[in-house]
């Protein structure tokens, strides 16, 4: 499992009325994604784990961030 990239906002004086509306997903782009993603092969590599696994686990990392960005984005678009 990828680390959370749930973040609280800071405004001055604004009171949330649910948790969902205090989060903000990471910019997406194909550098932060590819940069990600590096990071965890090279944790991977290190800790010597058979190459199916590393591909299986890379997948699953990828997949849940996509689905996070997704996700909060329609949470956005939901409480605008």
């Amino acid at each position: 499992m990828t680390k959370s990239y749930i973040t609280p906002k800071e405004k001055e004086g604004n009171i949330y009325s649910s948790w969902e509306e205090s989060l903000i997903a990471p910019k997406f782009t194909i550098k932060n994604f590819a940069d990600e993603l590096h990071y965890y092969l090279r944790i991977y590599i290190r800790k010597n784990k058979p190459l199916s696994k590393i591909l299986m686990f890379l997948f699953l990392n990828a997949t849940q961030r996509i689905l996070y960005t997704f996700g909060m984005f329609l949470i956005k678009i939901k409480s605008n």
